[in-house]
């Protein structure tokens, strides 16, 4: 039933339209699907330790459940929310339905939002990507 609630949960998650996150069930989890770069709204409260964001993502051909003839990249990045605070950057991951694991090393204390980015040229060729994250602590 729980298994079932959040794979229901991720679903309606990843209905999003041209790009978006939101959370999924709990503080620290969150969707994706986006054909441009995409700036979060969500906040979450983190403490000073190490982090590291589990993600997995895929890449479609836009507004559709079709896998795309080509795998995008996608890099999470935690935004400190200010000019003081510091943003932490990730590594550019496929999405090619793979689980990765981004390490941050020990951040601020501090409430970051997920910026999500894209170095791919998904917008020309119908792209979109699609997938889910959690960040650990």
């Amino acid at each position: 039933m729980k298994k079932n609630m959040k794979r229901g949960l991720a679903i309606a998650g990843m209905t999003l339209l041209l790009g978006g996150i939101s959370t999924v069930y709990a503080a620290n989890d969150f969707t994706f699907s986006f054909s441009s770069n995409v700036i979060g709204k969500t906040e979450f409260k983190l403490s000073n330790m190490d982090t590291k964001c589990k993600s997995k993502a895929a890449t479609y051909v836009y507004n559709t459940n079709s896998y795309a003839s080509f795998t995008g990249n996608y890099c999470i990045t935690l935004d400190g929310n200010g000019f003081f605070n510091p943003d932490y950057k990730g590594t550019y991951k496929k999405a090619d339905g793979y689980m990765y694991t981004t390490t941050y090393g020990k951040i601020k204390k501090n409430t970051y939002t997920v910026n999500i980015g894209t170095n791919s040229d998904l917008i020309p060729r119908g792209g979109q990507i699609k997938g889910a994250g959690s960040i650990v602590q």
